[in-house]
């Protein structure tokens, strides 16, 4: 997800950091700005907008974390054999309506 740079508020540009915003270097003419007293933020390249490279990552994990969470704290048995889903009716050993395999509570 993007969201507007922190380090230039959004606008692209930060005070150059060799002339401190004053243009010049003693008399001369700031190498750095070429005297305009701003430089293009190194942090969003000039856009104003940062992308957030990590946020697919995140999201991959998030859903990974939360199938771990589902499948420890479920409310359903899944077979083992056919994979089908059955909701919990008692604690302790139950068979597969669908293939008949007994299932024992871990």
């Amino acid at each position: 997800m993007a969201h507007i740079c922190k380090c230039c508020g959004g606008e692209g540009k930060v005070t150059c950091p060799r002339c401190g915003g004053e243009g010049k270097i003693e008399k001369d003419t700031c190498y750095y700005c070429q005297g305009e007293r701003q430089v293009t933020c190194r942090a969003c390249e000039g856009t104003g907008i940062v992308e957030d490279e990590y946020e697919e990552e995140r999201r991959i994990m998030l859903k990974k974390l939360m199938k771990m969470v589902y499948n420890k704290y479920s409310t359903k048995w899944v077979c083992p054999h056919c994979d089908c889903e059955i909701s919990y009716g008692a604690e302790g050993s139950m068979r597969c309506p669908n293939c008949g395999t007994w299932m024992i509570d871990e």
